[in-house]
């Protein structure tokens, strides 16, 4: 009977130890680390593509167009458009970009709603913008962003209540 407890203490604790897990904290204090207690790479940086469909709208340069889910018109008078990107990313770290990017480019963000999407809308005084993050797809780490892009017209008030410089 000695025998079968010592076994099952031994057995139990040894299933214990393989039920830890693999990842070890290398010491650095930013709990990044992998399997072998290296530390984990940093998620992927994105970097604005350099040339961009529309100047203002920034793009990851790593996403790719997706023209069978986009639209553009301009003409002398007016651009304006819904424009489908897919790339390896996270939401998180999308939106992140899109924060400081959109910034960076004078907008100014107006809203923000995250759910199992990421929906960011911006402002200029000539138009607003949003932006659409959701998973490309279930078995990826790939991300769609859709960017739509409508200027306002002379007379239509922004949505935060102030009026277009042709409603004067």
């Amino acid at each position: 009977m000695i025998w079968f407890r010592r076994t099952a203490a031994v057995l139990a604790a040894a299933f214990l130890s393989a039920c830890q897990p693999l990842v070890r904290d290398n010491g650095s204090g930013d709990g990044a680390t992998d399997a072998a207690g290296d530390a984990a790479p940093a998620g992927p940086t994105l970097v604005t593509a350099t040339n961009l469909r529309f100047q203002d709208l920034p793009v990851p340069a790593s996403f790719e167009y997706q023209p069978d889910r986009s639209f553009v018109f301009e003409n002398a008078d007016l651009r304006a458009g819904q424009m489908v990107y897919e790339g390896d990313a996270t939401q998180t770290e999308l939106a992140a970009y899109y924060r400081e990017e959109m910034a960076r480019f004078d907008w100014r963000l107006v809203s923000s709603l995250e759910r199992d999407f990421v929906r960011l809308s911006f402002e200029k005084p000539s138009a607003p913008s949003e932006v659409l993050m959701e998973p490309a797809g279930r078995l990826t780490r790939r991300v769609r962003a859709t960017l739509i892009y409508v200027p306002r017209r002379a007379g239509v008030s922004s949505p935060a209540g102030g009026a277009t410089a042709g409603s004067r």
